[in-house]
């Protein structure tokens, strides 16, 4: 039988990736869990091996600088011990279903098109690099099928080529200078994530917040965490040009930047995160720059417009509970995004709850959350939404969860149709390390 393209490359992820979860399996088990917590048990794992003598203050800290990072980064300092290997290879591979009461067409978000769509939502490659305790490298590439021809944002639409064609891109590929471990600076260098808004890489719905925070490109991060649990971060980074008077590209430069001040505690008994973003310009966000290329027809903005972010999350033993808000400080040209006749000043705000139980022997969690946004018609935001999920480690490499959500569309008097519709998804998750 002959394989086709996709097919073929999902299996040569889910080959290496295996090979390597069979000779490696320090840690493996704690990759796959289903929620946020398999971050962090990792790394206490990884504080108590024998080779690697980490203070709980250390491997707080590797979780906070890694934030808003595709993959399984490990502590530096740990797998580039002695007479240990310096480079560590994992990978995963989502499957999603997606099905909605609605379709969407090329005239109406919640048009009569495609309902219902199967697909990879991401199969990445990971690779990380210990060249020293404080020089290590991480590479992730990223090939997926899925384009949400759905009505939910995502940034998934934007990510393919032409027609829809299906892609391998490098995700992130950036060298860390700096041992947070015995010293607090440290700086980054190359395509990443940056530190504007906190979320997770590849959720199966992205949340309105998500949407207008996260920002991948070339960029150069420098960063201060303390001790006590202070952390800041400032960064530069590459994108798009500047549109001129006649709609036209200028000159492509590093025309962004912006900061992260933040608090944090990571105690599995009571344990929180505060942090205060700004962002020089919403419009280089992975999603809006998307959609004003769908707009103007050249990847492009008209002007510049802050935004500033403001997310909070807190844990008491198995629960959980997380709120962001961000919102532009200044209008979009209207010809960019426009609400009722004028430029937009985008918002949105989103809170969430969660509860992690055994399932059987199977780690798994419920959440409920609800997400609002205001002058995001011209987005394609949904007023509001609610949602609820389950997700449930069902072995060390494999996890399922579900979702359903219920959201409501703009009125026509806002420029949206004033339609709801329910979306259901399911996702089979490949975690191999």
């Amino acid at each position: 039988m002959k394989l086709s393209g996709n097919a073929l490359f999902l299996q040569i992820v889910l080959l290496v990736a295996g090979l390597i979860g069979a000779v490696d399996p320090i840690l493996a088990a704690d990759r796959a869990q289903p929620t946020p917590e398999h971050a962090k048990q990792k790394y206490v794992n990884a504080s108590k091996q024998p080779y690697c003598q980490l203070s709980q203050s250390d491997v707080d800290k590797y979780l906070i600088i890694n934030r808003n990072t595709d993959g399984f980064l490990d502590v530096p300092p740990c797998y580039a011990a002695p007479g240990l290997k310096k480079i560590n290879l994992s990978g995963i591979a989502n499957y999603d279903s997606k099905y909605a009461s609605h379709g969407r067409n090329k005239t109406s978000f919640y048009g009569t098109g495609r309902r219902g769509e199967l697909a990879i939502n991401a199969a990445d490659i990971f690779a990380d690099v210990a060249f020293f305790r404080w020089l290590d490298a991480h590479v992730a590439l990223n090939y997926h099928t899925l384009q949400d021809r759905l009505p939910v944002p995502s940034t998934n639409e934007f990510l393919t080529g032409p027609d829809g064609a299906r892609r391998v891109n490098v995700e992130e590929g950036f060298f860390t200078v700096g041992d947070v471990t015995r010293f607090p600076l440290y700086a980054r260098l190359g395509k990443q994530y940056v530190y504007f808004g906190d979320y997770i890489i590849h959720p199966i719905t992205e949340s309105l917040t998500q949407l207008l925070t996260q920002s991948n490109d070339w960029s150069a991060t420098g960063g201060l965490i303390t001790d006590p649990g202070f952390y800041a971060a400032g960064y530069l980074e590459s994108g798009t040009a500047q549109l001129n008077q006649a709609g036209m590209e200028t000159d492509n430069r590093v025309n962004n930047y912006g900061g992260q001040i933040g608090f944090h505690k990571i105690d599995y008994g009571l344990g929180y995160n505060v942090n205060v973003d700004y962002m020089r310009n919403l419009a280089q966000t992975q999603y809006v720059r998307g959609v004003l290329r769908q707009r103007n027809g050249v990847a492009g903005f008209r002007n510049e417009v802050d935004g500033i972010n403001v997310s909070a999350s807190i844990n008491a033993g198995p629960f959980d509970g997380k709120v962001d808000y961000v919102t532009s400080l200044e209008a979009f040209n209207r010809r960019d995004v426009s609400y009722r006749g004028r430029g937009a000043e985008p918002w949105a705000f989103g809170i969430e709850a969660g509860y992690a139980f055994l399932a059987g022997f199977h780690p798994s969690r419920l959440r409920v959350g609800y997400q609002t946004s205001g002058q995001a018609s011209g987005l394609f935001f949904p007023r509001y939404r609610y949602l609820a999920g389950y997700e449930i480690n069902l072995h060390k490499h494999i996890d399922v969860g579900a979702e359903l959500i219920y959201q409501q569309d703009f009125s026509k008097g806002s420029g949206g149709s004033g339609r709801n519709a329910f979306i259901g998804s399911i996702r089979v998750r490949w975690a191999l390390a």
